[in-house]
């Protein structure tokens, strides 16, 4: 059934991505493209192009990076993650391919996780990576699917750039006023200690004096900071010998 299903479709042999022209050739608007691992269908070949569709994109790719039929299926299955999708509430992760092992993790309905493809298994029961580790579930709770994705056109390809663009801007201007933030509470917890080693030389000094007393021991302090021949800094004074 597999094989049939990948009858019409072809993948693209390449590392990235390829082209897809408006037309069968090279000089042709752009129209999009399909990356490693996208899936299309096949609606006509000719010698040098094949017109294809994948997604909403509809455009011509040379023969010479196009893998068809099985060979575009085996091409799938060696470079594409197979993943299982949970198709009930509550599915057990095992450990082992037991009912009486123990549990690792719960998926609800449509979560999904990677198929470990080397994986050994016993019928009725499917391999899946979690923490890098093989466990299973399953199999008759799960859907199997090879994850190939589907070309875009450069209109999504534009929308995407813009959206990364848009999302690299809001980080940047969050760690900016994350930065902003933290230098004014640094700032902020200096003049609060600041003010608390200027209210205890006052009180050290004229605690019990009148109001005017106190206020001149803090400006003598601040006339210090303020010389040249003193230090410059309000602990600096303070502590001076």
């Amino acid at each position: 059934k597999e094989k049939l299903e990948w009858q019409n479709s072809m993948v693209a042999d390449v590392e990235e991505s390829l082209n897809v022209r408006a037309e069968a050739d090279s000089e042709s608007e752009l129209v999009g493209k399909l990356r490693k691992g996208d899936r299309a269908t096949v609606l006509e070949i000719g010698d040098e192009w094949t017109k294809i569709e994948s997604g909403e994109l509809v455009g011509y790719v040379k023969n010479e990076y196009c893998i068809y039929g099985v060979e575009a299926l085996a091409y799938a299955k060696e470079n594409c993650e197979t993943i299982a999708t949970a198709t009930a509430e509550g599915l057990r992760v095992r450990e082992e391919m037991s009912t009486e092992s123990r549990i690792k993790k719960r998926l609800e309905e449509g979560d999904k996780m990677v198929v470990d493809t080397t994986a050994t298994v016993e019928d009725g029961w499917v391999a899946v990576l979690y923490r890098e580790k093989t466990c299973y579930v399953s199999a008759e709770y799960v859907e199997v699917a090879l994850s190939v994705g589907t070309g875009m056109t450069m209109e999504e390809i534009e929308e995407i750039r813009r959206e990364e663009e848009a999302a690299k801007r809001k980080a940047e201007e969050a760690k900016k006023q994350a930065d902003a933030q933290l230098a004014a509470n640094q700032a902020a917890a200096a003049n609060v200690d600041d003010l608390t080693l200027m209210a205890a030389i006052i009180y050290c000094e004229a605690g019990a004096e009148p109001y005017e007393t106190q206020l001149a021991v803090g400006a003598v302090i601040m006339n210090r900071v303020q010389s040249v021949g003193y230090p410059n800094t309000l602990q600096g004074v303070i502590y001076q010998r």
